[in-house]
């Protein structure tokens, strides 16, 4: 635990090349202004299976739209046959 968790945001990234590893890549942003995270978008939306999306709502979008965020989320998952993914709430 860091004395001030918050700084972190604020510290060079290391960049190791994983990024690239990563078959589909989704940037999720909320409507918190954070414009440190500007070029992060610009490197996920310039990867051909990178994109972004964007939520109207504050930072902590599990808690303020959870539908929302578990609708992009599934987006994400492979393809399952219908009946086998589990239902929400399960």
């Amino acid at each position: 635990m860091h004395a001030a968790p918050g700084q972190d945001l604020h510290r060079p990234d290391t960049v190791t090349g994983g990024l690239e590893s990563v078959p589909r890549k989704l940037f999720i942003r909320t409507a918190f202004p954070e414009g440190h995270l500007d070029e992060t978008v610009a490197r996920v939306t310039g990867q051909p299976a990178g994109r972004v999306a964007t939520l109207s709502c504050g930072h902590d979008a599990m808690v303020a739209d959870p539908e929302g965020l578990t609708a992009l989320l599934e987006t994400l998952a492979p393809e399952v046959p219908h009946g086998l993914r589990p239902s929400r709430g399960s």
